[in-house]
């Protein structure tokens, strides 16, 4: 086989993910561009668990073109699953409250889950992973609108009110901003390896509520398409170095709903495409000119 990218880390958010069928180890997920591994929710998902689901959904086939079945399964029908499973080396990825009873058990009962686990995707000629933003960035409300002429997308301002939000594993509603309405800074450092200077460099994001401008390294990189909860990605070529490099989301959220999210919603990667120069940008709608 040859790996896409090995060890992968994939954040497990509290009462989020486990692979049961090799927890000891990293799970392997695609094979030659073939799925290996299935995903199962609780007979009833709750928001944060389908949202899950369909982020793991969205990354894998983002980065290896295969597509992971999802299925809803009380605890019968996950014994079922994790037998086949077994039987036929498949990974059984198990989400939310399905997952707690045998996590605690393995865990020694413990009531605060926390931590990562690995992936493994392997898909010969397929995208390469450069680098996976973590669940937690740094975060500073612009209830004023000044935060782009104060220089809050420069990687050297550390000054201001930031503050640590979750994004993936949590609704704004969750960590006290269900009303807010306005501009929203995000900011995050990944490390870059060094064999991928000099290559065609994308950043895929999994949705935003409701629209981004994306930096990199100081450098704007374009505003997503306005579709809130929805895939999009953009050339990072001329921004992304070797080592050090720090992206800056600022989301406008300006429209009022029941959901209670905004923000990042959804994983934030920079990824090699396998065509290289000629790889296309495959946003699901073009990009605004403006924004907010």
């Amino acid at each position: 086989m040859n790996p896409m990218f090995k060890h992968a880390v994939f954040p497990v958010f509290t009462f989020f993910a486990l692979a049961l069928a090799c927890c000891s180890q990293a799970a392997t997920l695609v094979r030659d561009g073939r799925a290996t591994a299935v995903i199962a929710l609780p007979a009833e998902p709750d928001e944060q668990e389908a949202l899950a689901a369909k982020d793991l959904v969205d990354y894998v086939s983002k980065m290896s073109g295969a597509t992971l079945e999802v299925k809803k399964l009380d605890d019968a029908g996950l014994d079922a699953l994790l037998t086949e499973a077994g039987r036929q080396g498949q990974t059984a990825v198990v989400l939310g409250r399905l997952a707690m009873p045998r996590l605690r058990q393995a865990l020694g009962d413990s009531t605060q889950v926390r931590g990562a686990f690995a992936l493994q995707i392997g898909a010969a000629g397929g995208n390469t992973l450069v680098a996976a933003a973590g669940d937690e960035w740094e975060f500073q409300l612009d209830q004023q609108r000044i935060g782009e002429d104060i220089g809050l997308w420069r990687p050297e301002n550390w000054g201001g009110n930031w503050q640590t939000i979750k994004t993936s594993s949590s609704s704004w509603s969750n960590q006290g901003l269900r009303y807010y309405k306005g501009l929203a800074w995000y900011r995050q450092t990944v490390d870059v390896r060094k064999d991928a200077a000099g290559k065609r460099l994308f950043l895929w994001c999994g949705g935003v509520d409701e629209t981004a401008r994306v930096w990199v390294n100081g450098k704007p990189i374009g505003i997503s398409s306005g579709s809130a909860f929805l895939p999009f990605e953009m050339d990072a070529t001329g921004a992304v170095q070797a080592g050090k490099n720090t992206i800056v989301f600022c989301v406008s959220n300006q429209v009022v709903n029941e959901l209670g999210t905004g923000g990042i919603l959804a994983p934030v990667i920079l990824y090699a495409p396998k065509d290289g120069a000629n790889a296309k940008l495959e946003n699901v709608r073009d990009l605004k000119p403006t924004f907010p």
